[in-house]
């Protein structure tokens, strides 16, 4: 399924859009592919087609 992923350090956001390599719930964390660069990440759920990558 096609998703937009959102990368937040801070006050800093960027938008991407991804493929997510799994189903997953409401706060539950799937690993994304990013169409842009073909990079996976891990990203939690955040809303119908939404997900939330958080770089510490």
């Amino acid at each position: 399924m096609c998703i937009r992923d959102r990368v937040m350090k801070g006050s800093v956001k960027v938008t991407d859009v991804g493929l997510a390599m799994a189903d997953g719930r409401m706060g539950e964390r799937v690993r994304v592919q990013l169409r842009s660069t073909g990079r996976e990440l891990i990203a939690q759920i955040n809303g119908p087609r939404t997900a939330v990558v958080k770089i510490q």
